[in-house]
C-alpha cells in the first residue's frame, strides 16, 4: 500500500499532497472507465471478490494474448497497473468500506481539505526546494576518485565496463528526474521548470 504512493519506483520518494491528489483522481477515473463496466458483467451473488477479480484477469489475458490458457500470476502487474488498485480498494462498483484506514508515516503532516491555490502551491514547492538544498549543503557527498586514479589501479577492460555502467546510471537518473519534473507542471512556474531541465541536460555525459 505504501509503494502505490511513490512518485517513481526508482526514486522511492513520496508524493506531495498535490501530486497524490492528481494521481488518485486519475486512477479513480481509469477504474470507473475501463474496469468497473467489465467487472459488473461478472458479478453475481455466488462469487467472491477474489473470484470476480480472477475471472476479469483471465478474460483480459485471453483478449490480449489470444490464447485460451491460465494467465501467469505476475501478468496483472505488468499489463494493468490500475487493476491492482481496484483489487485492493473496491468491491463490485463501490469502494470497499472495510479497508483499514491509512496510517501516515508522518503524524505531523497536515492535509488540506481544499485544493491550494496556484500561489500557495508555488510557495510550498519553493519551501521544499529550499529544504532539499539545505539538506544537500549540510550533508555533502563524499569525494569521488578521479578517473585517472581509477585507471591506475583497475585493468583497462574493467575500467571500460565501469565507465559504461556509470554512464548508463547517470543517463537513467537524469531521465527519471526529467519525468518527475513533468508532474510539477502547473505547480512550479514554467521558467523555473525549464531552468531545472536545462541544469539536468548540462549534466549529460559527452558522447
Amino acid at each position: 500500500r505504501r509503494e502505490i504512493m511513490y512518485r517513481t519506483a526508482s526514486s522511492m520518494s513520496e508524493l506531495t499532497p498535490e501530486l497524490t491528489w492528481r494521481r488518485m483522481k486519475n486512477i479513480e477515473r481509469e477504474i470507473g472507465r475501463a474496469i468497473i463496466p467489465k467487472i459488473l458483467a461478472l458479478v453475481d451473488d455466488t462469487k467472491t471478490h477474489e473470484e470476480v477479480c480472477k475471472l476479469y484477469l483471465q478474460q483480459e489475458y485471453e483478449k490480449t494474448s489470444g490464447r485460451k490458457e491460465p494467465y501467469h500470476p505476475n501478468w496483472e502487474y505488468s499489463h494493468d497497473n490500475h487493476f491492482t488498485a481496484y483489487r485492493m480498494y473496491y468491491i463490485g462498483k463501490d469502494l470497499n468500506p472495510n479497508v483499514p484506514a491509512a496510517i501516515d508515516p508522518n503524524p505531523q503532516r497536515v492535509v488540506p481539505s481544499v485544493k491550494p491555490s496556484g500561489e500557495e502551491r508555488h510557495i510550498r514547492a519553493s519551501k521544499r526546494h529550499a529544504a532539499s538544498e539545505a539538506v544537500g549543503k549540510a550533508s555533502p557527498a563524499p569525494p569521488v576518485s578521479s578517473p585517472k586514479k581509477a585507471r591506475v589501479s583497475t585493468p583497462k577492460a574493467a575500467t571500460g565496463v565501469d565507465e559504461l555502467t556509470e554512464r548508463r546510471a547517470l543517463l537513467k537518473e537524469i531521465k527519471d528526474h526529467v519525468e518527475l519534473l513533468k508532474e510539477f507542471k502547473d505547480i512550479i512556474p514554467e521558467d523555473e521548470l525549464n531552468e531545472r531541465k536545462k541544469s539536468l541536460y548540462d549534466k549529460l555525459p559527452e558522447l
